[in-house]
C-alpha cells in the first residue's frame, strides 16, 4: 500500500470512503472538515492507495502537547488485512518525528470493534471524561436538520429539477426510509433524485458508467447540489448498473430516475439481480419512470429517446414484491425482497 498525504483531487474518493465508514455525521460537514485540515496542517493528513484507489485515510493533529487521530478509515472490502494499522504506523512515525511524546483519541463507547482494534495496536483507555463545546455549526450539514424547504429548491434550481421532484418528493416521504440509511443512486444526471434525497436527510452515493457519452451523463451534479447546500450528502463513484462494484447487502435502499429505460433490455434483468444483491433482506429498490407524455415530451428534443420501460415486467423468478405509484410526469416502481 502507498502511502502518501492528501491532494485536492482526491476530495470526493475521501468523502465516498467516510461515508462508507459511518464517519460522517449530520453536524460535520466533511468538506468543511477537510478545508479545516488543509489550511492547518495538511502534511499531516494520510491517504492509503492500493492499485491507484484509495483505500484508507487518516487524519492526525499535533498542537505542540499531545497528538490527536482523526477519520481512520479503511475501505469494507480492504478491512482485516492489516491496512489500518499500516497507516495508523506511518501517523505515529510522522507524529513522533516532529517531537509528538503521546497520542490521543476518541472512539464512541458503543463502537467496541475499533476499541479492540486500538488496543491491539497498543493503545489504552485513560481514566479521562471528554468534554466538548461547539463553536461553529457547519451550516450545510445543519441542513440535516433544518432542511430547506423543496420548493426553495425548486426556485433555485428551476424547471429541469422541479420535473422529476414533483414526483421524487412525494415517494421518499411516503417511504420513509430511516435517516442513517445507506442509499445509493443509480444513474446520476444534473442529481436530481440525489439532492431529493439529500434534501429530505439522506447520505448518498451515487453513481453513473464512466465512459456514457450520452447527453444525459456528465452534467454538473455538484454545482446543483452545492446551489442547494446539499454536497457535503453526496459522494459520487463511476460505475456500471449491471456490475455494481459493491458487496453484498451494502445498502438500505437504491433508487434510479429515468434510468430503466435507457438500459439494454438484454441487461435489464442483470441490473435488478445486481440491485438485489447488493441491498439488505429488507431493503428498498426505487425505479423511476418517465410516463409516456413525458417521454412524448423529451422527444421534441430528443428523436433517439427510448420508450418508456416497466420494471415488472423482468421481475419473474427474481422473489420481489412490487407496488407503484403514479405520477405526474414519472411513475415509481417499488420493489421489495420476498422472504
Amino acid at each position: 500500500m502507498l502511502i502518501r498525504t492528501y491532494k485536492q483531487e482526491d476530495e470526493q474518493q475521501i468523502i465516498a470512503l467516510w461515508q462508507q465508514c459511518n464517519l460522517t455525521t449530520a453536524w460535520n460537514n466533511p468538506k468543511r472538515d477537510i478545508e479545516r485540515k488543509i489550511l492547518d496542517s495538511p502534511e499531516l493528513f494520510f491517504v492509503g492507495e492500493i492499485d491507484h484507489k484509495i483505500v484508507a485515510s487518516c487524519m492526525a493533529g499535533y498542537d505542540g502537547h499531545r497528538g490527536w487521530i482523526y477519520y481512520l478509515a479503511v475501505k469494507p472490502d480492504h478491512q482485516k488485512q492489516g491496512v489500518a494499522s499500516k497507516i495508523m504506523s506511518h501517523a505515529e512515525d510522522v507524529l513522533k518525528d516532529i517531537g509528538c511524546p503521546k497520542i490521543d483519541l476518541m472512539v464512541r463507547k458503543t463502537n467496541q470493534s475499533v476499541i479492540a482494534f486500538y488496543h491491539k495496536i497498543g493503545y489504552n483507555d485513560d481514566p479521562v471524561v471528554v468534554l466538548s463545546k461547539r463553536l461553529a455549526t457547519d451550516e450545510l450539514y445543519k441542513m440535516r436538520c433544518v432542511k430547506m424547504d423543496i420548493e426553495q429548491a425548486k426556485e433555485i434550481l428551476g424547471d429541469k429539477f422541479s420535473f422529476s421532484a414533483v414526483d421524487t418528493q412525494k415517494v421518499v416521504q411516503k417511504l420513509n426510509i430511516p435517516k442513517d440509511a445507506k442509499i445509493l443512486d443509480v444513474g446520476t444526471g444534473l442529481g436530481s433524485m440525489a439532492i431529493v434525497l439529500a434534501l429530505h436527510g439522506y447520505t448518498i452515493t451515487t453513481g453513473e458508467p464512466g465512459d456514457d457519452e450520452s447527453i444525459y451523463a456528465r452534467q454538473n451534479w455538484q454545482e446543483n447540489a452545492e446551489k442547494v447546500g446539499v454536497d457535503g450528502q453526496i459522494s459520487f463513484e463511476a460505475f456500471n448498473a449491471n456490475s455494481l462494484p459493491f458487496e453484498d447487502g451494502s445498502f438500505d435502499a437504491i433508487f434510479s430516475l429515468g434510468s430503466f429505460h435507457h438500459i439494454e433490455a438484454s441487461d435489464r434483468i442483470k441490473v435488478l439481480k445486481e440491485f438485489i444483491r447488493t441491498t439488505v433482506p429488507t431493503g428498498i429498490i426505487c425505479f423511476f419512470e418517465p410516463n409516456h407524455h413525458t417521454v412524448e415530451r423529451i422527444k421534441e428534443t430528443d428523436d433517439n429517446h427510448p420508450e418508456p420501460a416497466d420494471p415488472t415486467a423482468y421481475i419473474s423468478g427474481l422473489n420481489l414484491t412490487s407496488r407503484q405509484i403514479g405520477g405526474s410526469n414519472f411513475d415509481a416502481f417499488i420493489f421489495q425482497k420476498t422472504s
